[in-house]
């Protein structure tokens, strides 16, 4: 009884209204009453001031036990969003779930819109590469080709998790961590001649993204030719720009096969008639610059075999899948950040190749690029502005907008549809 008296005295306030607990006598009817818990009602009217005494309404200055806050009003979801329809379900790639009064209703964005490319910001751990994730299951759900580009590793080992039985013999897997099975990826293999000029623009424009703070023009000049002159020649791979400035012998066997008579003039009379200290010191830059980048062995037993493993626009055409594990804690940030930059160059260029298949045959291509500012060159406009009739979709994350370069920066806000 005492415990049952002292419950009520959380209603009691300082000289203002309470319980008061007095002694009572019940006639034996009564008693019977009480027993079988029937309760005759006589109540009697309160007035505000006293019914506020006694109960008071959730708020955040009361303390009410057993209440559940919540810290936002739940609004009732778009009347048009976009939600999977029976016949109709690949058409939205799904990535959430509503539950508006208890209505658990999938949704997503549909592909068409996503034609016009994705742009996800947010702050590190606010679900970018949730997302992400989200969108390549579904597109791993309903047989999509997509790329996943993964600076960090996480989001490409997850993404396998998910890959069912049937579309194994559909991934190709390029960790370059894994040194003793290198796949082989030749930035400088060429399918089609006339991508030669588009080819020696992105490598030029990569290694000049990274080594910005000491690039020259002069640096630009020679390398650019040396990388016009190693695309006539067969097999050639990155490591051949340093023979082709050291190796006298190596050069004059690249200069037969030069078709264009501008490069071939440039390495048979201009660079020729360098004496040998100018020479040293112009090509000194270049040396450093792409050393730097090759003297990696793990980036050199990759980029230095003359076939590539894979074939990007093979990938594309068919549906298959490219993950693409550029963890920079095992193999450097300015290794990553090469790799993964010619790595999207190449699938621009494949996706560019397709101008030759009409325009409805052009099967959907899907490209993720996480933390997509450490690759971003200044050709990425190009992707953004041109990919889409190619039927290359994009979908790109970072944490905030100063990252970008102003012309990326444009590029994005420009031809992005779906932020």
């Amino acid at each position: 009884m005492q415990a049952l008296v002292g419950a009520f005295k959380q209603f009691n306030t300082t000289n203002l209204n309470g319980f008061k607990v007095k002694n009572s006598s019940f006639k034996k009817d009564k008693q019977l009453e009480y027993q079988a818990r029937f309760f005759i009602d006589h109540g009697f009217i309160l007035n505000i001031e006293e019914l506020a005494s006694l109960f008071h309404l959730p708020h955040t200055t009361v303390e009410t036990p057993n209440i559940v806050w919540a810290t936002t009003k739940t609004a009732e979801p778009p009347s048009n969003i976009p939600v999977t329809e029976i016949g109709h379900e690949e058409e939205i790639s799904l990535f959430g779930v509503t539950n508006f009064r208890g209505d658990n209703t999938v949704f997503g964005i549909r592909r068409d819109d996503r034609g016009r490319h994705m742009y996800i910001l947010g702050q590190t751990g606010t679900g970018k590469s949730g997302a992400l994730e989200l969108l390549t299951i579904s597109d791993i759900y309903y047989n999509k080709g997509f790329a996943v580009i993964d600076p960090h590793g996480d989001y490409a080992q997850h993404v396998m998790k998910f890959i069912p039985d049937d579309r194994v013999d559909d991934v190709v897997y390029f960790n370059p961590a894994d040194t003793d099975h290198p796949i082989g990826f030749n930035p400088l293999e060429i399918s089609d001649p006339s991508l030669k000029g588009h080819i020696s623009s992105e490598v030029v424009g990569v290694l000049k993204r990274l080594f910005a703070d000491s690039w020259g023009p002069r640096l630009e000049y020679i390398l650019r030719y040396t990388l016009l002159a190693l695309l006539d020649f067969p097999n050639s791979t990155m490591l051949d720009i340093t023979r082709m400035l050291t190796d006298r012998h190596f050069r004059q066997d690249v200069i037969k096969h030069i078709d264009d008579p501008v490069v071939k003039n440039f390495w048979t009379v201009e660079f020729a008639s360098w004496n040998d200290k100018f020479a040293s010191e112009a090509v000194a830059p270049v040396l450093n610059k792409v050393g730097a980048f090759t003297a990696n062995p793990m980036i050199r037993n990759i980029v230095g075999q003359p076939k590539s493993t894979f074939d990007i626009r093979q990938i594309m055409d068919e549906g298959k899948i490219l993950i693409v594990n550029l963890s920079r804690g095992l193999m450097g940030e300015d290794n990553a950040g090469i790799l993964g930059s010619l790595i999207v160059t190449k699938i621009q260029l494949a996706a560019m190749g397709r101008a030759d298949v009409p325009e409805s045959e052009r099967t959907p291509f899907y490209l993720y690029v996480d933390e997509f500012q450490n690759f971003a060159t200044e050709s990425f406009a190009t992707i953004l502005s041109e990919a889409r009739k190619y039927g290359l979709n994009l979908t790109v994350a970072n944490q905030y907008i100063s990252q970008m370069a102003e012309e990326v920066r444009s590029a994005v806000f420009g031809n992005v549809g779906s932020l």
